[in-house]
This record gives structure tokens, C-alpha cells and sequence, in this order.
């Protein structure tokens, strides 16, 4: 049986320090619980993916944003579909962290945090990317 894809968004923030902001699935999650993740997730039917990552981003971290570049791209397939990945690097426009109830807690990662950390497996090539680029700087 052919499976549906899907498209996701994540945006990558990086602050004046050089670390990543992520959020830690809440506890009560069906999918992933307390598990760490860039934010984003699924574009609805009919939007496109820059409005699709605005929306979640303001929604999942209360941050508005834009967008300032693509970053990669990546697949994960679940049991009952793919979803394709696009992740971008996202710049602040304003507001303050107010994380929504899909999230129990938020950190600026260091390279060494962001190593250690608990991640969502299929973000998991994109710490392993974001942290090669920085080996090469």
C-alpha cells in the first residue's frame, strides 16, 4: 500500500550565543512525550509552508518570525505515512517565549546540550547537520 505525504515545517533559531532554541514535547503527548524538537509541524491543506511555519512557531513558542533561509530538507515515515521535512533558518521579530500546552519546557541549546539532548528521532539528522557545520566553522 502506497502511503501519503505529508509536509512539515520546522524553523531553526539560533540567539546572539550561538545556541538553538528547542521545545520539550509535553509529558502528555501521544506521539514522542518528552522528547526535544525544533519548532513547527504539518502545513495545512491549502497553506503554504512560509505562512505554515509563522503560524506554528508563534503558536508552539508565542515568538513571531520570518524566514531567512532553507536550511535542508528530510523524510521520516510513520505507520500510516511520510512526512517530508523542510527545515528553515528563522530570524525573531518580536514577542517572548509563552510555550503552548503541546509543551512542557523550553532551552537555548549549546553545542553540547543540543548533543546530549533527548531528540526527536526524526530531527536527529538535523542536530547531527547543525552541529558538522559548526566542526567545519
Amino acid at each position: 500500500m502506497l502511503k501519503p505525504f505529508y509536509l512539515a515545517v520546522r524553523g531553526v533559531l539560533k540567539d546572539e550565543q550561538g545556541r538553538f532554541l528547542l521545545l520539550q514535547r509535553s509529558r502528555d503527548s501521544r506521539h514522542q512525550p518528552g522528547f526535544w524538537e525544533f519548532p513547527g509541524g504539518k502545513v495545512d491543506p491549502g497553506e503554504n509552508f512560509a505562512d505554515a511555519l509563522i503560524r506554528e512557531f508563534k503558536e508552539e513558542t508565542g515568538l513571531d518570525i520570518h524566514l531567512s533561509s532553507v536550511l535542508t530538507a528530510g523524510e521520516w515515515e510513520r505507520e500510516e505515512y511520510k512526512i517530508v521535512y523542510l527545515f528553515m533558518c528563522v530570524d525573531p521579530v518580536g514577542g517572548e517565549i509563552c510555550l503552548s500546552r503541546e509543551h512542557d519546557d523550553w532551552a537555548w541549546m549549546t553545542d553540547a546540550r543540543l548533543q546530549s539532548a533527548n531528540i526527536s528521532p526524526q530531527l536527529q539528522p538535523l542536530r547531527d547537520l547543525l552541529l558538522s557545520k559548526k566542526d567545519k566553522q
